[in-house]
């Protein structure tokens, strides 16, 4: 894989110098061998792109319902933020579409985040069809809350939506590289590159699809193991260094 080094000129001096270190130790990648980018953001701005991405708005359909604001979605000092807390007893969340940018059938995406633990406090990163009809879905990570040890990529298929699980443990509340590869009849999911999970056959989407970031509420269920650390009121933060999206050379 190939990083991308990028200069800036500081004009009393003329001198090149770096920009500033990546805020997860990785800077954002280029092309990659056989691989060409479509889409990519490393955050650097002051708010999420809006020729890039779509903020949620309005009530989500989780349990219990939360309450998706544009306002708890953030960018500063290279990342994006996503803040699920708390507020005068309504839960607010946020999240965000980059279905506006175009969608892609097939391909590879990559995402450096890293997530709060939180009781109950659910996140997901997923590829969602093009103009809706679910399913299919394909959710490259989340979790219902809980210490963020591991995490699970689910794919959604069928009219009376069947599910296909792979998980994969790590620390997420420190910073990892998830991904998949989508290919015609195949579905790789990757944590730092490394394959943790396949899907192969009829299920695998045969339709576009945009990515979605995304924080949200679930019931607090000790039993399920989203809710061992007995706090549930503590916000919780979603943060993402980088994205890469490639299609085949």
């Amino acid at each position: 894989m190939v990083s991308v080094l990028l200069l800036a000129i500081v004009p009393s001096s003329g001198v090149l110098i770096p920009p500033p270190p990546p805020p997860s130790g990785i800077p954002i990648p280029g092309a990659a061998e056989n691989w060409s980018v479509t889409f990519a953001d490393d955050f650097y701005g002051t708010e999420p792109d809006p020729a890039r991405w779509t903020l949620y708005d309005g009530w989500s359909k989780s349990q219990p319902p939360s309450l998706w604001r544009p306002s708890q979605v953030r960018v500063a000092d290279g990342v994006l933020s996503i803040t699920g807390e708390q507020v005068d007893g309504t839960w607010l969340t946020g999240g965000l579409s980059s279905a506006v940018a175009g969608s892609q059938l097939y391909g590879r995406w990559d995402i450096r985040f890293r997530i709060d633990p939180g009781d109950g406090d659910s996140y997901a990163i997923l590829l969602y069809p093009k103009g809706g009809g679910w399913p299919p879905e394909i959710d490259i990570a989340e979790d219902a809350g809980g210490d963020r040890r591991s995490t699970t990529a689910t794919l959604h298929y069928g009219s009376d939506n069947k599910q296909i699980h792979s998980s994969v443990s790590a620390d997420f509340s420190t910073w990892q590289t998830i991904g998949v590869v989508w290919s015609p009849g195949k579905l790789s999911y990757t944590l730092n590159g490394k394959v943790f999970g396949t899907v192969s056959g009829r299920p695998v989407p045969k339709v576009p699809m945009w990515l979605g970031l995304q924080v949200g509420k679930k019931s607090c269920d000790a039993e399920q193991g989203n809710c061992p650390l007995q706090d549930r009121f503590s916000p919780v933060t979603l943060e993402v260094d980088w994205i890469v999206r490639y299609q085949r050379k």
